[in-house]
């Protein structure tokens, strides 16, 4: 599950606004 929480970190900087998308929640 850390795994996914630190894609989830590496992702939100890259697509920006997305990052207040309900998927990264």
């Amino acid at each position: 599950m850390t795994k996914k929480k630190e894609e989830k970190k590496r992702k939100i900087p890259l697509l920006g606004g997305l990052s207040t998308d309900p998927s990264f929640h």
